[in-house]
């Protein structure tokens, strides 16, 4: 590939998450020639609003239809958005990699760990840029939660609370929500994969691998997830640097009508609370409140990790592999936690 030239591009997967980073990539790079390797017979494009529209997606962005890797083995493309369903993730990346693509990953990397050591050595040995699609860490706000905890300004942490509730029913506006993906068990489904968001976020926030305290699954049968696919769950971590231990609550749903997604920290000498709804982050002290306000929309995120990763795979950017290690914790704590017993209600 050459230096600061990015051409070909090549996209697995093109729902709701692949045709926002199309979208996103066509307004950031012009001169680009975009594959599509298509595995359904969907063509439909689904708008900024996640509402289907009847237009043909391959005509919309002038894609280049690919139908055997052999294909894509000679295209050899500069990038590579792996977009579809996480089960299926690592074997493209790593059909990718080993041709020298440069890769985004959506989230989560995996359902499991099998043959993530061979995608990293890959990654490691051919020097690519890759990143997983948390957009969240790229939240000028969260960024400013780390800041503080790592200033160790306001004391010892003591405890955390992360929230996240949203209706699995409002996820999308085309569609049944039977026919989500977090719905479904075989394609790596359940909260805590699919919307694995918040605990990526609390851990790159807090930087060390955390040990399962107690941890508790849900399936609520009105929901319709399938049969060993979790629609919540209650996990309690403990962080531990140095010395100090703090206890950290995750709870997560999919069935409340009240859209929520908080973040909570409490120090010896103030707290924190952070709003990812309104983008308000307050910080309580002794005698004040200092309250810092944002006004960004959530594309705004994506296309910051977007540029971010453009940038490192035209090596105007050091290589950060720091998406790319937050996501294989991310993936190890779930995996630690869907150990544990599922109980259906």
């Amino acid at each position: 590939m050459q230096k600061n030239s990015i051409k070909k591009i090549i996209f697995f997967g093109l729902g709701s998450a692949g045709q926002r980073h199309l979208r996103n990539l066509k307004k950031l790079e012009k001169n680009i020639i975009v594959y599509y390797y298509k595995q359904t017979k969907k063509n439909f494009v689904i708008d900024k609003n996640l509402k289907k529209n009847n237009i043909n997606v391959i005509k919309k962005y002038n894609l280049q239809l690919v139908n055997s890797l052999n294909q894509i083995n000679s295209i050899r493309p500069d990038l590579a958005f792996i977009c579809n369903p996480s089960p299926s993730h690592i074997k493209f990346a790593i059909f990718c990699a080993k041709i020298g693509s440069h890769l985004f990953i959506e989230k989560p990397i995996s359902n499991n760990f099998s043959k993530i050591n061979n995608l990293t050595k890959i990654i490691k040995k051919k020097k690519l840029a890759v990143s997983v699609g948390y957009q969240f860490l790229f939240h000028p706000l969260i960024k400013k939660v780390r800041e503080i905890i790592n200033d160790q300004k306001y004391g010892k942490l003591l405890y955390g609370k992360v929230i996240m509730n949203e209706d699995v029913r409002k996820y999308r506006k085309y569609g049944k929500s039977s026919d989500l993906l977090i719905t479904k068990k075989k394609q790596g489904g359940g909260i805590l994969l699919e919307q694995s968001h918040d605990l990526s976020s609390l851990l790159w926030i807090i930087g060390v691998e955390p040990e399962i305290i107690f941890s508790k699954m849900y399936r609520h049968k009105y929901l319709n997830f399938e049969k060993g696919v979790e629609d919540s769950a209650h996990v309690i971590l403990s962080s531990k640097k140095g010395k100090h231990n703090c206890i950290i609550s995750l709870l997560l749903s999919s069935f409340d009508k009240k859209k929520e997604k908080r973040l909570l920290f409490f120090f010896q000498k103030a707290n924190l609370e952070l709003d990812l709804i309104k983008n308000n982050l307050i910080l309580r002290e002794k005698t004040r409140d200092k309250v810092y306000k944002l006004k960004i929309l959530r594309n705004k995120l994506f296309i910051l990790q977007l540029k971010n990763f453009l940038n490192q795979s035209s090596k105007k950017k050091k290589l950060d592999r720091s998406s790319y290690n937050n996501s294989l914790l991310t993936l190890k704590t779930i995996l630690k936690i869907k150990k544990n017993k599922l109980l259906t209600i």
